[in-house]
């Protein structure tokens, strides 16, 4: 599978979720969506982002604005700032927590799994 084949279903998957989310939710956020891109404006994941952007708002009924939010590769978009923090969000939406690296042996698998 090529990068941007990649990069294109990871995407999708996290569009759906959000999708799937906003759909369960009888009311649609009252204020624009914010999609936070951990990456710097002009890169790849930010063309992406607000490439899918439109799609998003036209499905939703709902403006989307793009918020970059680059540094710690990309783990200052995350919000989660402690392993506390991230169990009290999973345990704020009742819903399992998924946990995801840059591969098998990565610094963040690693880190992952001595938490």
């Amino acid at each position: 599978m090529t990068f941007h084949r990649w990069l294109a279903a990871a995407l999708c998957g996290v569009f759906s979720i959000a999708v799937v989310h906003a759909a369960d939710n009888d009311a649609c956020p009252s204020r624009p969506i914010k999609l936070v891109v951990g990456f710097a404006p002009g890169g790849s994941s930010d063309t992406v982002a607000r490439i899918l952007a439109p799609r998003l708002a036209d499905n939703l009924k709902q403006s989307v604005v793009i918020d970059n939010r680059p540094g710690a590769g990309g783990n200052t978009a995350s919000g989660v700032r402690t392993l506390d923090d991230y169990v009290r969000q999973g345990k704020a939406v009742n819903s399992p927590l998924a946990f995801g690296s840059s591969g098998v042996g990565s610094s963040g698998h690693l880190a992952g799994e001595l938490l």
